[in-house]
């Protein structure tokens, strides 16, 4: 308070600090600060694209956004993540306004009476379908700075769900998966360059698969955090839904800890046979290959496959559902996914098994 004007590289690392150390508080007021000033920096950018303006508030803001963030799901505070989340998408409607007000376009009524976030997520308020993007096309001599996304991305939804995951808050992890949806269905294989003719426009325009992999890669760790809040609240049918969207947004298999976990919850409620349907469904759907360089780093001898059959028996044994968890091991081991416990003898009358292996 001290400093008339601080300039962003000091504000910025002055909320991080707060974060550390709990002040969520004296962070947000500080975000809302800067948020002020970033405002102030629209407002100047009405002249000519050849004017410059500095915009040094909005070429810092994406970055903290994130920083702090990363600090609220570290803790598992949800509260102070939606507060933030408030204020990064109050921001991202005053970008949409200045962009719409340089085309001589009006307001749309929608935004101007818009719920919050917070109140939308805690509140059991149905999420939209369409959610409004920030625009940053004719946005004035600030458009390179604006290129940068401003509002909340899919890294950013994927940390509130980890927060609201930690903390224990299903309903939030219930609210905030529609919110990521656009972002994994971005990274659908489809959309792959790979799939089209390489003589075609349309194929040499798409990403190529590697780079929609690794674009997958950071964002599928939201799903597995909401699964591993709903079985920790017993919510198994939440557990199915989400996996069952999560596999019709992505088009891939769901990570298998995801998996493993919504296994977990269904044998805790005596639901062998659809334990059973899930590693089904799941295993039928086609797995899509990493490049050489793309390639995770897990054990070669401890495939998807195997760990999620493991996962799922254990599971079953753990609560007594033995019938079920033999039919299992008899379809891994048939499949090839799991050892085959019969050892070869040369005398046919005797059936040796490998209890050990």
């Amino acid at each position: 308070k001290g400093i008339e004007e601080p300039c962003p590289g000091l504000l910025s690392p002055v909320a991080k600090a707060c974060c550390a150390a709990g002040l969520w508080q004296e962070a947000r007021s500080i975000v809302r600060r800067m948020h002020r000033a970033a405002i102030r920096e629209l407002q100047q950018d009405t002249g000519p694209p050849s004017m410059i303006v500095k915009g040094e508030f909005l070429a810092e803001l994406p970055r903290l956004h994130r920083s702090l963030l990363k600090y609220c799901a570290k803790g598992g505070n949800i509260t102070p993540a939606l507060n933030f989340a408030d204020d990064i998408q109050f921001l991202a409607s005053k970008i949409r306004q200045h962009g719409r007000s340089l085309r001589g376009l009006k307001t749309r009524e929608e935004e101007s009476e818009a719920v919050l976030l917070s109140s939308r997520l805690l509140m059991d308020i149905e999420t939209p379908d369409n959610v409004p993007e920030t625009d940053f096309s004719n946005a004035g001599a600030l458009h390179s700075i604006l290129e940068r996304p401003i509002g909340l991305t899919g890294q950013d939804w994927k940390l509130i769900l980890i927060a609201a995951s930690r903390g224990g808050h299903w309903k939030v992890c219930v609210g905030t998966l529609p919110f990521i949806r656009p972002y994994v269905k971005e990274t659908h294989p489809m959309y792959a360059r790979d799939f089209f003719p390489t003589e075609s426009n349309l194929g040499r325009s798409r990403p190529s698969l590697a780079r929609l992999n690794r674009k997958y890669d950071r964002i599928a760790r939201a799903l597995t955090a909401a699964i591993l809040c709903f079985e920790a609240r017993s919510q198994y049918a939440w557990a199915i839904r989400a996996i069952d969207d999560w596999v019709e947004w992505s088009g891939r298999r769901p990570r298998k800890e995801a998996v493993a976990s919504a296994c977990r919850v269904l044998a805790k409620r005596y639901r062998g046979q659809e334990v059973i349907n899930l590693v089904a469904r799941v295993m039928s759907i086609p797995e899509i290959r990493h490049s050489d360089d793309d390639a995770p780093d897990d054990d070669i001898d401890y495939t998807y496959e195997k760990a999620l059959y493991t996962e799922a028996i254990n599971a079953l044994y753990k609560f007594g559902m033995y019938d079920e968890a033999d039919q299992l091991y008899a379809e891994g081991a048939a499949n090839g996914h799991l050892p085959w416990a019969v050892m070869e003898d040369s005398d046919a009358s005797n059936l040796k098994l490998d209890l050990h292996g």
